[in-house]
């Protein structure tokens, strides 16, 4: 529905007609009238998912997209699921994400732009609050704020970084999305191999010798006690017959 190709068209077009309006207004170019240019280019791609018409289904263009309770909120989705009769109207199957989120700027202080990207990677996160296939965000300015090389992807990824060059000319690149965590599996116990009896082991007993020491020598006896725990054999039990 959403192809890679498609979104850097919108994004290229977007951002040419936005410097064009910047330079024009300055400071009166608000973030409304780059939402305005960035629907318009929606409108015209067919890529997208066809015409977004008033009072259509779906797909279907909705502003300032409700992704999370508490009233945050996303610039622009692109639904192709109705939340109709959900109790969270951004609640959907997980498993069956919307086409596109989109954040925009029309100022270039970095650290709002990083938060920018950091929010749309949670939105394509698989079984997130809001998940997402595809993710833009749009910067309809210059700005010195560019993603570090780590960040940038050499292929197609479906998220995608645009804001203008020192020329006037857009700047757009894909960024890594972020990697999907393996669940840890546990470590089995090993189980500790009980040593098999010996038959006749349970009925053997022990033998207990004799401590006592001959008086004659003062050698230790050592003779068995009989399987008894008594420390003498049956001589030695008298204390007369031992040292």
């Amino acid at each position: 529905m959403v192809t890679h190709t498609a979104l850097k068209k919108v994004a290229i077009a977007s951002l040419k007609s936005a410097w064009e309006e910047f330079e024009e207004l300055g400071p009166l170019f608000l973030e409304d009238q780059f939402r305005h240019i960035v629907l318009n280019e929606l409108h015209k791609n067919s890529s997208i998912g066809g015409k977004f018409t008033a009072g259509a289904k779906y797909p279907k263009i909705v502003l300032e997209f409700m992704w999370k309770s508490g009233g945050s909120k996303m610039d622009i989705a692109v639904l192709s699921i109705s939340t109709k009769g959900k109790t969270s109207r951004y609640s959907y199957p997980k498993s069956n994400p919307q086409p596109l989120a989109i954040e925009l700027k029309v100022k270039g202080a970095k650290a709002p732009i990083q938060s920018d990207i950091n929010r749309v990677k949670g939105f394509l996160k698989p079984g997130g609050k809001s998940t997402f296939l595809n993710g833009m965000i749009l910067v309809g300015c210059k700005t010195d704020y560019r993603p570090s090389p780590a960040m940038i992807s050499s292929t197609s990824t479906g998220l995608l970084f645009g804001c203008v060059k020192d020329n006037g000319e857009p700047f757009v690149c894909w960024l890594n999305k972020p990697a999907v965590k393996a669940g840890k599996k546990k470590k089995k116990k090993k189980k500790k191999k009980k040593k098999k009896k010996k038959a006749g082991d349970a009925n053997r007993k022990i033998p207990y010798l004799c401590k006592a020491r001959w008086k004659s020598d003062g050698k230790v006896c050592q003779k068995e006690c009989g399987g008894s725990r008594t420390s003498y054999c049956g001589y030695h039990t008298k204390p007369k017959n031992r040292k």
